[in-house]
């Protein structure tokens, strides 16, 4: 935490990132009760500088450490896209298209649709490209809760065979 922030309890920072924040899922809801929004200009130069670079073989070999952990357990496990505002993809549309490519080759159908699935407005982040508005958030999560479903049909039938 940056020293001006330490002991403060007015900021953006601590309004949203507290133990009332979340939900009894695990999300953080605070920000759907914030006024303060970065002006949508602002929103792919708040974060996401990895996109800048394709995923590297070590970030590859770690989930695909994770994958075995989880499935050792008994976890089927998917990848989806995080939601990306439309400037940073076009920023980033090359590195996105090599780190795609990168990762059907190495987890092939455990990717849930494409990138494009969930490229949003930057009028549809809040303050940075890691929240959503809430009507945003509900849109993602209808999208990916159907990707899922076509994976978990696609995967139980090729159980079958």
């Amino acid at each position: 935490i940056a020293e001006p922030l330490i002991g403060r309890s007015d900021t953006l920072y601590h309004r949203v990132y507290r133990a009332s924040a979340f939900n009894a899922y695990g999300d953080n809801t605070a920000v759907q009760n914030e006024s303060f929004r970065l002006p949508a200009s602002d929103i792919s130069t708040s974060t996401a500088s990895i996109l800048l670079t394709p995923l590297s073989t070590t970030t590859l070999d770690h989930i695909a450490l994770f994958i075995d952990a989880a499935e050792a357990r008994g976890v089927l496990v998917y990848i989806s896209w995080p939601a990306l505002p439309r400037s940073l993809e076009r920023i980033a549309h090359e590195n996105i298209e090599r780190s795609d490519a990168r990762l059907r080759e190495r987890f092939g159908t455990r990717i849930l649709g494409t990138q494009n699935d969930f490229i949003f407005d930057d009028s549809d982040f809040f303050d940075t490209v890691n929240h959503l508005t809430t009507n945003a958030r509900t849109i993602r999560s209808q999208r990916l809760a159907n990707l899922i479903r076509e994976a978990k049909g696609s995967f139980l039938r090729d159980e079958r065979q």
